[in-house]
């Protein structure tokens, strides 16, 4: 049982010739994924709740731990469409909030909508599913706690810092090539 954990942990090295690296090279994917992302949540916790002392922190820290991707390059891409979709989002939201703030039944359903589209483009346009999911958050708080152009505000701001510790971590925190992954996965088919 011992043997089988050791072998989840790293790459086999009997698939190459090669001489062995170290063995922080040897990191399988999801293990080096796992790391990036405990780094992201820890940095984005510092940045967003210790030292900006925010108060809605946990939305850096979500944004950083969902954006770690298989490849430094799939990470620049989804952060750059969360903060795209969750700019005009927000802003579209709000703009629906301010004009709709009495009517309750349809800021839910406004909210219902919004969770269907956010699961119904998940799998087909990942910027689309950002841009509705941004939607619920507004219609979720503002039906929970109240929303303002202030929250709008620190929601962009929490997303900028949770993209950019998210992008800083998958470059420099043991990094993927999508090279590795392509020889990862290629002996798989």
């Amino acid at each position: 049982a011992i043997f089988s954990l050791i072998r989840l942990l790293f790459k086999s090295s009997s698939r190459t010739n090669k001489p062995t690296g170290s063995i922080i090279m040897k990191l399988s994917n999801p293990i080096r994924l796992g790391i990036q992302a405990f780094i992201a949540i820890i940095l984005a916790s510092i940045v967003s709740v210790d030292i900006a002392h925010d108060e809605r922190g946990y939305w850096a820290v979500i944004t950083a731990m969902l954006l770690i991707s298989q490849t430094w390059g799939e990470s620049v891409k989804r952060s750059l469409h969360r903060i795209s979709m969750t700019i005009v989002g927000a802003i579209v939201g709000t703009l629906l909030y301010h004009c709709f703030q009495g009517n309750a039944p349809l800021l839910l359903f406004l909210l219902l909508t919004s969770v269907f589209f956010t699961v119904y483009f998940l799998d087909t346009s990942y910027p689309t599913a950002i841009f509705f999911g941004t939607l619920f958050i507004v219609f979720l708080f503002a039906s929970l706690l109240g929303w303002s152009n202030r929250l709008m505000w620190l929601r962009i701001y929490e997303t900028f810092i949770g993209a950019g510790i998210a992008v800083f971590t998958s470059a420099l925190v043991f990094p993927i090539s999508a090279k590795s992954n392509f020889k990862t996965a290629l002996p798989d088919y």
